[in-house]
């Protein structure tokens, strides 16, 4: 490359190469480790690339070309990226970046033209399962099946189906906590870990995960323990999930995240010299915060269906026949809630932040994740992982069923019985109680 250079000395002088470097390097640092990923995966050297793109650029007359990479483009659009958003990301003028969208055919991303109905249909299938969700929650549902529809088209939807639920959420947000600022420098920086245990009485725990700096939910899961080794599987799931190990994870004193403490240890350098934060939950802002959603549409709505099978003689948390039948009946029926809370939640739009989702906050800023030198490999453990680690008794044992067991395999827990799983919950428990008698 260097002898293709000298011979033109004459026609391009030193201080213009410099320039043309310095406006290649300006513009294409905003997304330089995009381009590396790129190259990686590609199997293509980066500095070798570059070194012909700076000799295209210095070779060719006028003004040298933007270089943009349409799947940068794609990937910021598929997290709902405006294009004012990605233009000023790239540092090109919108009318740039149409064009680029249009050279590679990238359509833009328009609002679905679905009639009241369906919006009515597709928000009251969401109710089903948050019937306490507000209008931002509704709006991340939304976009996380697809749908992008016009703001005030969802609030006449919410005014025509959920008119009393308006009036009682508007009642609510009177009385909410003011809390200090909180500031996180990129996201995976510091994930906020705790588990809720308002179901305890039942033996059922929810674990949960947010990012500190974007609010993204990396993990939500219901579970019938409070063990250091299901926290850990979910941890490992979260990163592998995300792409991301965080530098810092925040957690009480419990017990179950032991060894979540102990594989965060084990990647303790030189910059990330206090990988555990530890302290009390209430000062645990971020999952905090969560954790009242949580409370109102899990435990509000589960709580009082448990209470009532309680009052009708159907179930007594002492027995195991009865707590291994609510668990195989309604553990299956929260989860598919928490998944529903957690992609509304990442797709929902924060008014803090611009109305950007936690999706977008964090595509927005990961680039000083690598920047910060946070790109750590999420090391294996060299230490088994103890049978019985220290953890807060629950009192739900595990039936011992047959797992040829036809009845339970094909039976569907997530069925509409009219009665919230009731019915589900009779007939599992009728046929343990049966197993129990063979035996």
């Amino acid at each position: 490359m260097q002898h293709l250079l000298q011979g033109q000395e004459d026609r391009i002088n030193s201080q213009s190469r410099k320039g043309i470097v310095a406006h290649f390097v300006k513009r294409s640092a905003c997304y330089q480790d995009h381009q590396q990923v790129w190259c990686q995966s590609k199997q293509l050297d980066y500095d070798c690339i570059k070194e012909v793109t700076l000799y295209k650029l210095i070779m060719s007359r006028g003004r040298p070309k933007t270089l943009l990479d349409s799947e940068f483009i794609r990937s910021k659009l598929a997290v709902g990226c405006t294009i004012t958003k990605i233009a000023e990301e790239t540092g090109v003028t919108r009318n740039t970046l149409k064009r680029k969208m249009k050279e590679s055919n990238i359509p833009r991303l328009t609002h679905v033209t679905l009639p009241d109905v369906e919006i009515d249909n597709l928000l009251t299938e969401a109710k089903m399962s948050l019937p306490f969700a507000g209008e931002r929650l509704m709006i991340g549902y939304l976009k996380s099946k697809g749908y992008h529809i016009p703001r005030q088209r969802i609030r006449n939807s919410i005014k025509r189906i959920d008119a009393s639920g308006l009036v009682e959420r508007r009642e609510q947000t009177k009385r909410r906590i003011f809390r200090r600022c909180y500031s996180s420098p990129f996201p995976h920086y510091c994930w906020h870990i705790d588990g809720n245990h308002k179901l305890i009485r039942w033996g059922i725990v929810v674990h949960c995960a947010i990012d500190g700096h974007s609010r993204l939910c990396t993990f939500l899961k219901c579970s019938n323990n409070n063990r250091s080794t299901t926290v850990y599987e979910y941890f490992v799931m979260a990163c592998e999930e995300v792409g991301y190990v965080p530098v810092k994870v925040r957690t009480d004193y419990g017990g179950e995240n032991q060894l979540v403490w102990k594989a965060m240890v084990g990647l303790k350098n030189d910059i990330n010299k206090n990988p555990v934060i530890l302290g009390s939950s209430v000062h645990n802002q971020r999952v905090e915060r969560f954790n009242r959603e949580i409370n109102t549409h899990i435990r509000a709505r589960y709580a009082r269906i448990f209470y009532a099978l309680e009052r009708n003689g159907k179930l007594n948390i002492d027995d195991p026949i009865c707590i291994a039948a609510l668990h195989f009946v309604y553990i299956p029926r929260i989860n598919q809630v928490l998944d529903n809370l957690k992609a509304c939640h990442n797709h929902h739009p924060i008014r803090t932040e611009g109305n950007l989702t936690p999706l977008q906050l964090v595509a927005k800023s990961i680039h000083l994740y690598n920047s910060n030198g946070a790109s750590e490999p999420l090391e294996t453990v060299n230490s088994e992982l103890p049978d019985n680690p220290t953890t807060v008794p629950i009192h739900a044992p595990i039936m011992d069923v047959n797992e040829d067991d036809n009845f339970l395999n094909s039976f569907n827990v997530h069925l509409d019985d009219g009665a919230d799983g009731q019915n589900l919950y009779d007939q599992v428990k009728l046929h343990l109680q049966e197993i129990i008698l063979q035996r």
